[in-house]
């Protein structure tokens, strides 16, 4: 299988994991308590970052081909905050790298060559052995996912709808619900209207009743 159907980052954290639990790769003791680059401030947070770095060195020997400790060193730089001062870029510690690429040689996933490492074919079936296996978790995971979007898109239809119910009972129970000074204060409105036309009904009936003499 192809490496590369799989997402780099999934297929780093496997090949580390692979690493560290299968083939027990063990860390170096300065691994606690080194920085990665004279950029970084702190050591690194994570406890199995050697693991991660070495999986991430196959993965890019994989990509481009022979790479040497420099390219590597540029490739993990980073830029070093100076303050007030413009930031500057600079190259990852060339001490990591290059004990991680023996590391991987001992295990024969890299061999030597004029120009740097390159990936052995032994190191090209094991990453795509790793791949195999990445990809149905991968799978697994992204259908999870699905399925778990689609009932919380469920849920959210389902909540509208009741909130909108819920909505229109109120509406419903405040208008049954009026209070009775409301309701009086209305009756009171049409009598004193009703009155109103009734005083007015003689005198624009004056000629129908036969009160006005010609």
């Amino acid at each position: 299988m192809n490496p590369f159907d799989v997402p780099a980052n999934e297929l780093i954290e496997a090949v580390a994991d692979d690493l560290k639990n299968n083939l027990r790769v063990e860390q170096p003791n300065f691994a606690p308590f080194v920085k990665t680059a004279p950029s970084k401030e702190r050591v690194p947070m994570q406890r199995d970052w050697y693991y991660k770095r070495l999986a991430s060195m196959l993965y890019r020997l994989l990509k481009e081909g022979t790479l040497g400790v420099g390219a590597l060193r540029t490739y993990y730089g980073s830029k070093k905050n100076r303050g007030r001062r413009k930031h500057k870029f600079m190259r990852a510690g060339g001490k990591i790298i290059r004990h991680g690429l023996q590391q991987l040689e001992t295990l024969g996933f890299v061999k030597k060559v004029q120009k740097g490492r390159i990936l052995t074919p032994k190191g090209q079936q094991y990453l795509s052995k790793i791949a195999s296996k990445t990809k149905k978790n991968w799978e697994e995971k992204i259908k999870v996912a699905l399925q778990q979007k689609e009932l919380g898109a469920k849920k959210a239809i389902e909540e509208k709808s009741t909130q909108k119910k819920d909505a229109q009972k109120q509406e419903k129970g405040k208008e049954q619900k009026q209070p009775l000074s409301e309701k009086k204060q209305k009756s009171t409105d049409v009598i004193s209207e009703l009155k109103e036309k009734l005083a007015k009904a003689p005198t624009e009936n004056k000629y129908a009743e036969g009160k006005v003499s010609e």
